[in-house]
């Protein structure tokens, strides 16, 4: 007997069956992970070393950044990038995108180069917040090299 042959209530419950083991599909995947996840816990190699906490990490790199008078690694690459990007600003998650940071060590970051003062923010009408350079982050710009000036005349560089 062909399949072509088959009644339709017959195709009607292969189709109906074949659509459900699709929708079971990812709910299926989830279950093995799970099981995956809870196997490699437990029975985990006992020689891998425990990494830090990332919490007390960030902890000791932002400690005392006040007082402190170089920037860190990404108080830099944070202040080049508002640098670089002029009067419009940026918000938190496009600094994020840009220097490919995560959301915990950019908010740090941010609070750190606000209480140096190298930076202003300023809330949006909604929701968010835009951050610029100030008046000394911009001086501390130009010292880097960040912004590039304009020659007048006969000035040498």
């Amino acid at each position: 007997m062909p399949l072509s042959d088959l009644p339709l209530p017959m195709w009607f419950l292969f189709f109906m069956l074949i659509f459900v083991l699709i929708g079971l599909l990812p709910a299926g995947q989830r279950t093995v992970t799970k099981i995956l996840r809870y196997l490699k816990k437990t029975y985990g190699r006992p020689e891998e070393p425990a990494t830090a906490d990332p919490k007390t990490e960030l902890k000791s790199i932002f400690a005392n950044q006040q007082t402190a008078q170089q920037l860190n690694d990404f108080e830099f690459f944070v202040l080049r990038q508002l640098a670089l990007t002029g009067i419009k600003g940026l918000s938190r998650k496009h600094i994020k995108d840009k220097v490919y940071l995560e959301p915990l060590i950019v908010k740090k970051t941010l609070r750190s180069l606000h209480s140096r003062g190298l930076i202003r923010f300023h809330r949006q009408y909604l929701f968010g917040k835009r951050f610029y350079l100030s008046e000394k982050g911009h001086e501390y710009s130009l010292e880097q090299g960040f912004i590039f000036t304009a020659l007048e005349g006969n000035e040498r560089p």
